[in-house]
C-alpha cells in the first residue's frame, strides 16, 4: 500500500516538473511581502477620505435616512455618523467591496449615458439591459451591489 502512495507522488511530481517545464517556466516561491495586499493600500489613505467614500456609495432612502440622522445629531456625533455611513461596505470583505463600487459606477454609467432618472425603474431597466449579454451569477453580483448601497428593492416604487 505504501509503495503505491510513493509511486503516486512520484509520479504527481514529475508530471508537475515535466508540466512546468513545458510551459517554460519553474515554480518559484514567493514570500507574501512581495504581493500588496488591499489592507496594505487602504491603511496608506487617510481615513476621512475611505469614510468619505463610503458615503458617495450610499443612495437614495439609506442615504436620506443617514443625512435625516445627521441633521437631527449635530456634529457632535460625527464619529458615529461616520461609522454608520462606512458599515454598507466595511461589512463586505474588501474584494467584494470594490466589486460592489465598481457595479455600481458601471450602472451609474449606463443611467447617465441612456439619460433616465437615478432610481430603482432605471436599475430594473440596467439590469435588463444587462442581462443580453451576462449570466445569473454577474446580475446577482449587480443586484447584490445595488442593494449594499440602497435599502433594497421594493415593490411599491415599481
Amino acid at each position: 500500500m505504501e509503495a503505491k502512495v510513493m509511486e503516486a507522488e512520484t509520479a504527481r511530481e514529475a508530471s508537475a516538473a515535466t508540466n512546468a517545464k513545458d510551459m517554460g517556466t519553474m515554480p518559484m516561491i514567493v514570500n507574501n511581502e512581495d504581493i500588496p495586499s488591499l489592507e496594505q493600500a487602504e491603511s496608506t489613505s487617510s481615513s476621512t477620505s475611505r469614510e468619505q467614500s463610503e458615503w458617495d456609495f450610499l443612495e437614495g432612502p439609506k442615504k436620506d435616512y443617514i443625512e435625516e440622522i445627521e441633521r437631527q445629531a449635530g456634529k457632535e456625533f460625527q464619529t458615529h455618523l461616520d461609522k454608520l455611513k462606512a458599515a454598507p461596505l466595511e461589512s463586505k470583505a474588501s474584494s467584494t467591496a470594490l466589486a460592489y463600487k465598481a457595479e455600481n459606477k458601471r450602472r451609474k454609467d449606463w443611467i447617465i449615458e441612456k439619460r433616465v432618472p437615478l432610481n430603482e425603474s432605471s436599475f430594473l431597466l440596467y439590469l435588463v439591459d444587462r442581462a443580453k449579454g451576462i449570466g445569473s451569477s454577474a446580475l446577482s453580483k449587480i443586484s447584490a451591489a445595488y442593494q449594499a448601497a440602497n435599502q433594497g428593492i421594493s415593490v411599491e416604487e415599481i
